[in-house]
């Protein structure tokens, strides 16, 4: 049997290529072991590398924590555990890791979508609020310099004698 002590693993490569041999493998409760592993395999190749919670003491936590350990590697290390193994081959592939990693971003990208929909709107919002102002400044500027001409211009239109004085 193959043994691994670290649950730091971001994928367990090992994990995966001493399965895909053929090899059982006893291996650490851990994130990414749990995730991968603890469906597929037998539960009996898996230990917790943390000492029990309520031992009486560090001492008897760390010899109980290595007799499940001894117990993990005893089962694996069968011939029943290489029997189970050569009947439920490791199906794992890096197209098949690259397809799962798809499926997460496409996961992701969908939980996302209302918020890139509200972001999309309030920006759109100011964008529209920001082209009502300039037009405003606009046409401030425009009356404020030519209130002058446009009286008089409106007035000629309307044929009234109107004359404005500084």
């Amino acid at each position: 049997a193959f043994v691994t002590c670290l649950t730091s693993e971001t994928y367990g490569l090992t994990v995966v290529e001493a399965l895909a041999s053929g090899t059982p493998v006893v291996m650490p409760h851990c994130e990414v072991f749990d995730e991968l592993w603890k469906s597929q395999l037998p539960s009996e190749w898996m230990y917790d590398p943390h000492p029990a919670a309520g031992a009486p003491s560090s001492a008897a936590a760390s010899a109980a924590a290595s007799h499940k350990l001894l117990e993990s590697l005893t089962v694996a290390s069968g011939a029943a555990a290489a029997a189970w193994l050569a009947h439920n081959p490791v199906d794992m592939s890096w197209e098949g890791a690259t397809d799962e990693l798809l499926r997460h971003y496409d996961r992701a990208i969908e939980a996302n979508m209302p918020y890139r929909r509200e972001k999309s709107s309030n920006k759109l919002a100011v964008l529209h609020s920001l082209l009502a102002l300039l037009w405003s400044v606009g046409l401030w500027w425009l009356m404020r310099a030519y209130s002058r001409y446009l009286i008089v211009l409106f007035a000629r239109l309307m044929l009234l004698d109107i004359h404005i004085r500084n």
